[in-house]
């Protein structure tokens, strides 16, 4: 074994805030390598000492005001050599201070995990259908759109040392997704996806402290719309080789993906310093790649409709980045710094007054810096604080991103039956508008979570979102809902 690194970035959505956000994740782990160290070891043992017999049944029931209504029932079974878990949840609940602009989704998850001796097999269902509301104009809410959402995915995994070692999943994914607007019977866009995936994993270890992961994958990819079809078939490569000792580490990522016509490539290098008292620094230089996803657009997966002809991209990112990794007095925390050139940026535009997220599109070239903070202390035993400071500079203005974003959330386990969790944002000001328009003002949202344990098996549960209601509009006459209070128990049976 060696160091595993994780590097990636992520372009998050958040459905509720209509915010989007970029940033790079990073994960660590020293460990220096034994010689000694057996592979495939059999695990058996020590899974039947963690999978006791058990079963057990839950339910969880939310209320709250804007129609919140949220139920989660539940069921697990633990038994010597497998683990099956289904839940089934129902969701409904205003997500903007206009009534009857609001989501509702019912799903349906099972899980099934199987060990026995080397083998191991593990498989997870999902089925819903959502159907949410996009912001509509304050003033003339028949303008709103909404769209509707069915999803059934299947994945599994599998793993034996009877194939080399190599560790096989994959996944069935069958999503349909229709937009329309109020009070009109035509469908705006009616987009089908069926997608089926299949890949393979393994480690090598190449010389001493040389290792190197590699990862096959095969894509089958259809997509339909408003009568026009295409294959985004395609296959990926990725390699990563690690160099380990005690005092540093050095990373290299080979990525290669073709998906249809578009073939990319990413390659990076990251070299890290252990110092002492565990502190680190690195320096991380290349280019990233990263895929758009059926849930970024709204339509179909890794595609957008542009110019009526169905199209597969995603976001290239050339990097240059230094982190230190460091701890003063019980807080864990990292600096970072970077410099990146984003190409074919996905971003979401007003074409009219309606929903910014129904028209995508990419912006070329853009320049970005950044700085980001990040850090956590046990403040006691009973109590602990983290906060998180982001930065981006942009070239280019980039409509609904904030250039300053800061978090900080607390935790205080007041007795062993009652846990507060308190949280704070500061979102900074941004344009919502392509090149410039008007500039949101900043806002703090301040957020409390209360649990209290009244028997074994119930708890009771208090959350007050946006406690300083703010009253955020996306721009003037969007408008988002404000304090909200939601009240819910959960059992265990």
């Amino acid at each position: 074994m060696g160091t595993i690194e994780v590097h990636d970035i992520k372009a998050v959505i958040d459905q509720d805030s209509f915010s989007e956000k970029s940033r790079f994740v990073f994960e660590e782990s020293k460990f220096i390598p034994d010689e000694n160290i057996k592979k495939d070891i059999d695990l058996s043992g020590e899974l039947s000492e963690l999978r006791d017999f058990n079963r057990s049944k839950w339910i969880k029931i939310l209320i709250g005001d804007y129609s919140l209504e949220d139920i989660l029932i539940g069921y697990e079974q633990k038994e010597l050599n497998y683990l099956w878990k289904g839940e089934f949840s129902s969701f409904n609940k205003d997500v903007y201070r206009l009534p009857t602009k609001d989501i509702k989704k019912n799903q349906l998850k099972i899980l099934y995990d199987y060990s026995y001796g080397k083998l191991s097999f593990s498989t997870e269902s999902l089925f819903s259908e959502e159907k949410r509301y996009f912001a509509g104009s304050d003033n003339s809410p028949l303008n709103s759109y909404f769209v509707r959402h069915k999803k059934t995915f299947l994945s599994g995994n599998f793993y034996t040392p009877v194939i080399r070692g190599w560790n096989l999943n994959g996944f069935i994914d069958l999503e349909e997704k229709e937009v329309k607007k109020e009070w009109v019977p035509l469908n705006l866009g009616t987009y089908d996806n069926n997608a089926i995936s299949i890949s393979g994993q393994k480690e090598f270890d190449l010389w001493k402290n040389i290792f190197a992961n590699l990862e096959l994958t095969f894509n089958m990819d259809n997509i339909k719309f408003k009568g026009m079809e295409r294959d985004a078939d395609g296959f990926s490569i990725n390699t990563t080789f690690n160099i380990s000792n005690p005092d540093f580490s050095v990373i290299s990522r080979l990525y290669i993906v073709k998906k249809g016509i578009n073939e990319k490539d990413a390659f990076s290098v990251e070299y890290i310093k252990y110092l002492n008292e565990d502190n680190t620094f690195g320096i991380v230089a290349g280019r990233e790649y990263k895929d758009h996803t059926f849930n970024d657009l709204y339509f179909s997966n890794n595609i957008i409709l542009s110019n009526n002809i169905l199209d597969v991209r995603g976001e290239e990112h050339d990097k240059f980045e230094l982190y230190y990794g460091f701890n003063i007095d019980g807080w864990e925390s990292k600096l970072t710094l970077g410099v990146s050139s984003i190409s074919d940026l996905l971003y979401f535009y007003d074409i009219n007054s309606n929903d910014r997220k129904v028209y995508p599109a990419y912006m070329k070239d853009i320049d970005r810096t950044k700085i980001m903070f990040e850090s956590s202390k046990d403040i006691d035993e009973v109590s602990s604080l983290t906060l998180r400071f982001d930065s981006n500079n942009d070239e280019n203005i980039v409509p609904y991103v904030p250039e300053n974003r800061f978090k900080a959330n607390y935790s205080y386990e007041y007795s062993q039956n009652t846990l507060f969790d308190l949280g704070v944002e500061f979102i900074g000001q941004y344009y919502n508008m392509i090149g410039g328009g008007l500039k949101n003002d900043s806002r703090i949202i301040l957020d409390l979570d209360l649990k209290n344990t009244i028997k074994d098996n119930t708890t009771l549960l208090l959350s007050i979102n946006n406690i300083l209601d703010d009253e955020n509009k996306l721009k003037p006459g969007f408008s988002e809902i404000g304090r909200n209070i939601e009240l819910g128990i959960e059992h265990i049976f």
